[in-house]
C-alpha cells in the first residue's frame, strides 16, 4: 500500500540527481578560424572547491581538432590578474586539462591566447563562482520543493485510490 507513494517519491527526487552529474559545462567560441572548446568539472563551480577545466581547439570549418604551437591562460577577477600560465603544447586530438581553486565567489574571465600557424588568436570565457552556502541553500531548497510536491503526489494518489477503490457496504 504505501510501496508506490515511496516510489514516486524516490523517482521524484533522483531524477534532478542524475541530471545534475553529468559531463560538465562546455561552450564554444569562434575567433579567427579556430573553434575553442572549453568545459568544467562541476559544471557550477564554488569557491574554495577545486574545478578541473579542459581546452581543445578545432579548425572552425571542418570541426578537426589542430595543432597548437603555442598557448597561454590567465585568470582574472575584474582588474585583477589570479594566473597566468606557462607556454603549453597541444597536440592534434588533445586536450588541455588544468586544475584551479576559486578562492572567493564571484565572476572570473578565464583567457586563452592561442598560436597556430604562426597567429596569434585570443578567446575568453566567464565563469561564475558561488559561495559554497548559496550552493547549499539552492540546494536544501530545491529539496524542500520536492518532498512537499511528492508529498501532495502521495495524498493525492491516496485519495483516488480510496475513491475509486470503495468496498461497498454491506446490508446486514
Amino acid at each position: 500500500m504505501i510501496k508506490i507513494p515511496l516510489l514516486i517519491i524516490t523517482l521524484i527526487l533522483t531524477v534532478p540527481i542524475a541530471l545534475g552529474n553529468g559531463a560538465g559545462n562546455y561552450v564554444q567560441k569562434t575567433a579567427n578560424g579556430l573553434l575553442f572548446e572549453f568545459g568544467m568539472e562541476p559544471k557550477e563551480p564554488k569557491a574554495d572547491e577545486r574545478v578541473i577545466m579542459s581546452l581543445s581547439v578545432h579548425n572552425s570549418s571542418t570541426k578537426e581538432p589542430l595543432d597548437i604551437e603555442s598557448l597561454w591562460i590567465r585568470i582574472t577577477k575584474g582588474n585583477e590578474i589570479l594566473f597566468t600560465s606557462g607556454d603549453f603544447r597541444i597536440k592534434k586530438e588533445g586536450h588541455l586539462f588544468f586544475g584551479y581553486m576559486f578562492k572567493e565567489s564571484g565572476t572570473y574571465t578565464i583567457d586563452f591566447s592561442a598560436k597556430h600557424k604562426g597567429k596569434d588568436v585570443k578567446t575568453s570565457f566567464p565563469v561564475s563562482v558561488e559561495k559554497v552556502a548559496e550552493k547549499a541553500f539552492k540546494n536544501f531548497l530545491i529539496f524542500a520543493i520536492l518532498f512537499v510536491l511528492g508529498y501532495a503526489a502521495s495524498s493525492l494518489f491516496n485519495k483516488l485510490k480510496r475513491k475509486l477503490f470503495k468496498k461497498p457496504k454491506s446490508k446486514k
